[in-house]
């Protein structure tokens, strides 16, 4: 038995899980497709803006947040300046606990299911078609 979609999301990162719980919340029908098995470890600077998050979410990232930044530094050539924040609306993550939370949060709303797929990538080879005719897979 086949599903229908509304929208396919390719990446279940913090851009994918987003787009998700929001196309959920409005009443489309979301899949979520991720290669790698969540939670995983990935490289990000981690700033995010605490009015964003509290706008935009009905729900609470202070189990991840890892810091409130109080002051910016910047180094050029030997030198450096540091800027007091007088509205501290930065927080630090880490981008797995992020990612983990925004997840958990599709998951239990059942955008995502949480299983382990194969999935082979195809090999394909694609022709633009104003110059050798139509695409081929």
């Amino acid at each position: 038995m086949s599903e229908m979609y509304d929208v396919l999301i390719v990446g279940a990162g913090p851009g994918g899980a987003t787009a998700a719980y929001f196309l959920g919340e409005a009443g489309q029908r979301v899949l979520v497709l991720e290669r790698e098995t969540l939670p995983r470890y990935k490289a990000c600077g981690g700033g995010l803006s605490a009015h964003m998050l509290e706008k935009q979410f009905p729900f609470s990232f202070d189990p991840v947040i890892e810091t409130r930044v109080k002051s910016i530094a910047y180094a050029l050539g030997g030198q450096a300046i540091t800027i007091p924040l007088t509205d501290p609306s930065m927080r630090m993550v880490n981008r797995l606990a992020l990612t983990t939370l925004l997840a958990a949060t599709i998951v239990a709303l059942g955008l995502m299911q949480g299983e382990t797929h194969d999935v082979q990538r195809p090999c394909m080879r694609q022709t633009h078609p104003s110059r050798q005719g139509p695409y081929r897979h």
